[in-house]
């Protein structure tokens, strides 16, 4: 008994009670720190849910915004669709009604030859040549259009054309078949002859500058073109039609 007693005096004795207030300091100051992480670590959770529920908020918004353009661009191109069918039908039932008349290119430019007499400093006469070309006047708006582009542009391919007239080759080309029973090819060719006959026959240019006159961007092609359609070259043809 009298040990036991001793014992547990001695401890009582050797208990420090400063030291064993701070070590219970230092535990509750790691367990708020604990507490401070997990805190912030829920708020850095609800943040990312809060972000994530955005996000699906936005990706909501945006496929109902395709959604809607995809509707509008479906009406729109319905919409087209009804135009381009009652133009066709009210275009082809007024012929039908009227009776129109086709409107062919040969015969639509006309190309007007000016010869000036000119003298330089040493009173040499020479003569300075001048053109210009028209088209005959139509009741079709879309032909006489269509012929002004052909006197700026020339020999230019069918899709250029198109691309001014802001319609597709094939429509273009429909829509000159019907109205003038020609097709491009022949519109085009009908403004180059109708430019080259006279400039070669009454001037005394050279063939690459009636080429440019005629819209061709190179000699050769225009000559190559000539060829074909005349047997010949455009000397030639000069020296046979004067």
């Amino acid at each position: 008994m009298k040990l036991e007693f001793y014992a547990k005096a001695k401890a009582c004795w050797n208990f420090n009670p400063i030291k064993s207030f701070d070590e219970n300091t230092n535990v509750r100051t790691i367990v708020k720190s604990q507490l401070s992480e997990s805190t912030n670590m829920c708020t850095i959770v609800k943040s990312q849910l809060l972000e994530s529920t955005n996000m699906r908020t936005i990706a909501k918004s945006q496929l109902s915004e395709s959604t809607n353009m995809r509707t509008i661009v479906k009406s729109q191109s319905s919409e087209s669709t009804i135009m381009r069918t009652f133009v066709k039908n009210t275009i082809f039932a007024g012929m039908e009604q009227t009776k129109y008349t086709q409107i062919p290119p040969a015969g639509m430019f006309k190309v007007t030859v000016e010869r000036t007499v000119k003298h330089d400093s040493r009173t040499k006469m020479h003569y300075e040549f001048a053109y210009t070309v028209e088209a005959s006047p139509t009741e079709n708006d879309f032909i006489n259009l269509f012929a002004s582009l052909v006197i700026a542009h020339g020999k230019c391919p069918a899709t250029t054309y198109a691309a001014m007239l802001g319609v597709g080759v094939r429509p273009l080309e429909t829509t000159l078949a019907t109205l003038t029973g020609a097709g491009f090819l022949e519109w085009t060719d009908a403004f180059v002859c109708a430019v080259a006959e006279p400039l070669l026959r009454e001037t005394d240019w050279q063939v690459g500058r009636i080429a440019q006159a005629a819209g061709f961007g190179r000699v050769g092609i225009f000559s190559r073109w000539f060829r074909s359609k005349y047997k010949c070259t455009p000397l030639d043809w000069r020296y046979a039609n004067r």
